[in-house]
C-alpha cells in the first residue's frame, strides 16, 4: 500500500488512499490507506478533510493517529492570515493595472485554495488569470491549472476546451511536458466518457516522459497502463505495434507500469492473445482499486477479448473450433457463444459449422475486389466525360434555354394578385392579342388607343414569333443529330 501510494503526491495521493478505503478490501486495508492519508494530509491546509478521516479511524487507531487540535488551530490561523495577505496584495495589483502582478496574485490565490481543498473556487481564480496572460507559457500555465481542477470537479467539458486552447499555440511555443501533462489529463477525460479510442490517442501521443512532474494528478505508470488498455481495446496488431510496442515516447511510460500490462502488450502483439488476457485478468484486481479505471474495468476487457478473437480469427478461411478454445484457454461453447456475438455484431464476417465444429469466415477476393473497383471507377469517369460533351455542344448549338425578359430563372410564373391559377395558359412572351387586352386599362381615348395599338403589336410580333416556332419545330433538328452522331 505504501509503495503504491509514494507514486503520487497531494491531492491525487489522498484522493487514491480514499477510493481505496471505501472498496470491499476489508477493515485492515481501509485503516492502513486512511492513517497514510492522515499523514498526507499534514502536509496541506485541509483541515476539515483531516476531520472527517480523524473521526474515521479515532476508535481504531492508536495515540499517534488522535485529533490534533493544536495543528488544526495552527493552519486555520496561517491560512486567515495568507488569505488575507494575499487579497490585500491583489487589490493593490489591480489598482496599478501591472498585467504580470494581477496573474501572480490570482494564481497564488488558487494554489492557497487549492491546497485547502477549496476545488471551486481555485478553479475560479485560475480561471480569473486568463485574461492577464501574456505570453504562451502564461496561457499553458494556466490552462494546466484549469484542467487539474475540472478533473477533480469531473468537469471534463472543460478539460477537452483547455487542453485545445494550448495546443493551438505552435509546437515549439510549448514545453513537451507541458503538452505531456495536458494529452495525460485529456486521456483521462475520454476514459472517464468511455471514448476508449480517443483516449488511446491521447495516451500514447505524449512528447515527452512525464516521470514524476504530474504526480498530483497521474503517474507515468496510470499513463501507460491506461493507454495500453484503451489502445487493445480498439486497435489492431498494426497500430498496437506503432503507438504501444514499437513507440520510442510510449516505450519508456511502458517500463514504469505493473509487468502484467508489458506482457499484455507484448503478447498481443506477438498474437499470443490468450496469453494476453491471462495477465489482464491477474491485472483486474490492482484496476478496480483505480478511481479513474474501476467503472471501466470490465467494458474494457471485454472490448480487449472481442478485438484478441477478432484478430485471431483474421487470417484463417477455415478454423478449428477446438483450437481456438485452447488457445484462448476456454471451452467450446464459451467460445462458440462469443463468436456468435462477434458474427450478429459484424465483427467477423463467417458462420459456424457446429457439426464439423469449425469457423468459416467469408473472405472477398482481393483480385475480384480490385476489378470491381476499376470497373465502377471507369463507368464513373465514362459517365462523367459523357455529361461534360453533352454540356459543351448544347451550349456551342445554343440549345440551352434562357429566361425570357422579366422572368425570374427557376421559377415558375406566380399569378397576379386576386387570380387564381390558370389552366392552359401560354408560357410569357408566346401570348397572342389576348395578352395585350389583358393589360389594357381604361376602355377608349388616344392614350388607350396608342396603347391598345401597342399591345396589338407586340401581340402580332408575339403571333409571329410563334410562327416561326412552329416553322422551326417542322424542321428537322440538326444539332441534336450532330450530337446524337
Amino acid at each position: 500500500m505504501e509503495a503504491y501510494a509514494n507514486n503520487y503526491t497531494g491531492h491525487a495521493k489522498i484522493d487514491r488512499l480514499l477510493f481505496i478505503s471505501k472498496a470491499p478490501t476489508g477493515q485492515d486495508l481501509e485503516l492502513q490507506a486512511l492513517k497514510l492519508a492522515v499523514d498526507e494530509l499534514k502536509n496541506t491546509n485541509n483541515t476539515a478533510l483531516y476531520r472527517d478521516i480523524i473521526n474515521r479511524i479515532s476508535t481504531r487507531s492508536g495515540p499517534e493517529y488522535s485529533y490534533d487540535s493544536a495543528w488544526v488551530d495552527d493552519i486555520d490561523r496561517r491560512f486567515i492570515q495568507k488569505q488575507e495577505t494575499l487579497d490585500s496584495e491583489l487589490t493593490v495589483a489591480r489598482s496599478t493595472l501591472v498585467k504580470e502582478s494581477i496573474r501572480e496574485g490570482h494564481a497564488r490565490f488558487g494554489d492557497l485554495l487549492y491546497s485547502r481543498g477549496e476545488i471551486v473556487e481555485a478553479f475560479r481564480q485560475y480561471l480569473r488569470t486568463r485574461d492577464y496572460c501574456t505570453t504562451p507559457q502564461q496561457t499553458v500555465e494556466m490552462c494546466i491549472n484549469v484542467v487539474k481542477c475540472a478533473l477533480e470537479m469531473k468537469n471534463y467539458l472543460h478539460v477537452n476546451t483547455y487542453v485545445q486552447k494550448a495546443e493551438a499555440f505552435p509546437t515549439g511555443a510549448i514545453d513537451p511536458e507541458a503538452l505531456g501533462k495536458l494529452r495525460a489529463a485529456q486521456g483521462v477525460a475520454y476514459l472517464a466518457q468511455g471514448k476508449y479510442e480517443p483516449a488511446a490517442k491521447s495516451f500514447t501521443s505524449l512528447p515527452a516522459d512525464l516521470g514524476s512532474s504530474f504526480a498530483n494528478v497521474l503517474s507515468a505508470g496510470d499513463v501507460a497502463t491506461y493507454g495500453t488498455l484503451c489502445a487493445l481495446a480498439t486497435m489492431d496488431r498494426r497500430e498496437v505495434s506503432l503507438r504501444v510496442v514499437n513507440s520510442g515516447t510510449f516505450r519508456d511510460l511502458l517500463n514504469q507500469a505493473p509487468v502484467e500490462v508489458r506482457d499484455a502488450a507484448n503478447d498481443y502483439f506477438g498474437s499470443r492473445y490468450g496469453t494476453a488476457l491471462m495477465a489482464l485478468e491477474r491485472l483486474r484486481p490492482v484496476l478496480m482499486l483505480d478511481p479513474y479505471m474501476a467503472d471501466h474495468v470490465e467494458a474494457l476487457l471485454s472490448a480487449v477479448r472481442a478485438q484478441a478473437v477478432t484478430q485471431y480469427t483474421r487470417p484463417f478461411t477455415t478454423l478449428d473450433l477446438v483450437a481456438m478454445a485452447s488457445a484462448f484457454h476456454t471451452d467450446e461453447a464459451s467460445l462458440e457463444q462469443e463468436l456468435v456475438t462477434l458474427i450478429a455484431s459484424k465483427q467477423i464476417s463467417g458462420r459456424i459449422d457446429t457439426h464439423s465444429k469449425a469457423l468459416l469466415s467469408h473472405k472477398e477476393d482481393a483480385r475480384s475486389a480490385t476489378y470491381r473497383a476499376a470497373i465502377t471507377a471507369a463507368e464513373h469517369y465514362l459517365r462523367s466525360t459523357k455529361t461534360m460533351l453533352l454540356r459543351a455542344g448544347m451550349m456551342r448549338f445554343d440549345l440551352i434555354r434562357r429566361p425570357a425578359a422579366g422572368e425570374r430563372p427557376d421559377r415558375p410564373e406566380r399569378p397576379e394578385r386576386g387570380e387564381g391559377p390558370r389552366s392552359g395558359a401560354l408560357p410569357r412572351g408566346e401570348r397572342g392579342e389576348g395578352s395585350g387586352r389583358r393589360h389594357h386599362r381604361g376602355g377608349g381615348g388616344g392614350g388607350g388607343g396608342g396603347e391598345g395599338k401597342s399591345q396589338k403589336d407586340r401581340g402580332g410580333a408575339g403571333s409571329g414569333s410563334r410562327s416561326r416556332h412552329d416553322n422551326d419545330a417542322a424542321k428537322p433538328n440538326t444539332s441534336v443529330s450532330m450530337l446524337a452522331e
